[in-house]
């Protein structure tokens, strides 16, 4: 089995084809739990900056809430 791609240029478009989106995007989330995403506009720049940011925050220890 591979991870679903999902193309959602669809749903930034106003496209008719946003129905298809939904379901493949239904499917995704009840059979595999994840998915990928393309089409969706967002610059390759902000993409590796937030893929980064997210590495940081993964390995950061826990903090204290209150205290």
């Amino acid at each position: 089995m591979s991870v679903p791609v999902i193309y959602i240029a669809a749903r930034r478009d106003g496209s008719r084809d946003i129905d298809r989106v939904g379901e493949e995007l239904d499917r995704a989330c009840c059979e595999f739990g994840f998915f990928y995403v393309t089409g969706h506009g967002v610059a390759p720049a902000l993409s590796a900056r937030l893929m980064m940011l997210e590495r940081e925050f993964l390995v950061s220890p826990p903090k204290s809430i209150g205290r």
